[in-house]
């Protein structure tokens, strides 16, 4: 097999284009042949143009790594038919998807589960997927962005916390400006809503979309998210990178977990306080972040099963 004779592999992705573009630009910089292959089109015409196209270049290719694999039941199909290895990596509201029946058994249909690897971005991720009968492997989204470099804290303590406006509810919206209430004096940050409808505190500032978050996180002490479900947040990763205190309401390392408000209210006063940096959860970072270990340990999985 060519692998064999020349010890390289050749991995086809397809997913979220910014997950995508990572993963390949770490396999590149490994030396690993891998092409992104473009999204499939919803149009029945342009669907048999792409299955041409997916046929003539996953010919070249030993896998196919997907990524949200429950909107990718039709390349599945394909690649079953190409006899192509899968690699199906769930990265959060995919494994949502699941919870719809007519959805989980097109899924379990478009591919016999023996021939597939599944990774899986986050322990309760993996937790939820086994509920399924699907036996993932922890592996964290592949990324060079996060960069585990702890900042000194702000001398006036500070929150961050993000939504979006069509999201609020989600989100916790109301639990967050419930906080900004009891802690009257500190300045909350919310990225990535404008607040627009929404009641708020004067110490709560939205400071809607923004692409260079260096100096809201200097002015952070605790970033808060309260999301009944989630994948890999980036924004936890960065927020423990540099040194800050996170308030999660899902079990993650290096994080202080709490739902309601009386209990979110008790452990914010006490991580405000902090003088230190959470060093803990900056290491965290640097290990299970680190994008050269995570790359060459990806490799060696795929050489396992082709």
């Amino acid at each position: 097999m060519r692998h064999s004779a020349q010890k390289q592999i050749f991995i086809a992705i397809t997913g979220p284009e910014y997950w995508c573009e990572n993963l390949a630009k770490q396999m590149l910089r490994k030396g690993t042949n891998c092409i992104i292959l473009r999204r499939r089109p919803g149009n029945f015409l342009r669907y048999l143009s792409w299955l041409a196209y997916f046929f003539y270049k996953t010919s070249q290719y030993d896998i196919l790594h997907v990524m949200f694999p429950t909107s990718a039941i039709k390349t599945l199909k394909a690649a079953r038919l190409k006899h192509i290895r899968v690699v199906c990596h769930w990265i959060g509201s995919d494994v949502l998807k699941l919870k719809d029946e007519k959805r989980r058994k097109e899924f379990f249909k478009a591919y016999p589960d023996w021939k597939l690897t599944h990774l899986a971005a986050s322990k309760p991720l993996s937790d939820e997927l086994a509920q399924y009968g699907i036996n993932a492997e922890v592996f964290p989204n592949i990324t060079d962005k996060v960069i585990a470099k702890p900042e000194p804290l702000p001398k006036t303590p500070g929150v961050l916390s993000y939504w979006t406006d069509k999201r609020a509810d989600f989100f916790n919206a109301s639990i967050v400006l419930d906080l900004a209430k009891c802690f009257p004096n500190i300045p909350f940050r919310v990225v990535g809503a404008t607040g627009k409808g929404l009641s708020k505190p004067p110490n709560v500032r939205f400071l809607g979309h923004l692409e260079n978050m260096s100096e809201v996180f200097r002015q952070t002490t605790v970033y808060i998210r309260l999301v009944p479900h989630d994948g890999a947040s980036m924004m936890v990763a960065e927020s423990l990178a540099r040194g800050r205190y996170v308030l999660y309401s899902l079990p993650f390392p290096c994080c202080e977990k709490a739902t309601e408000l009386n209990e979110c209210k008790e452990k914010l006063a006490t991580l405000l306080r902090k003088k230190e940096l959470n060093f803990s959860g900056a290491e965290f970072v640097r290990t299970r972040f680190n994008p050269e270990k995570n790359i060459m340990k990806l490799i060696k999985m795929y050489k396992g099963i082709i």
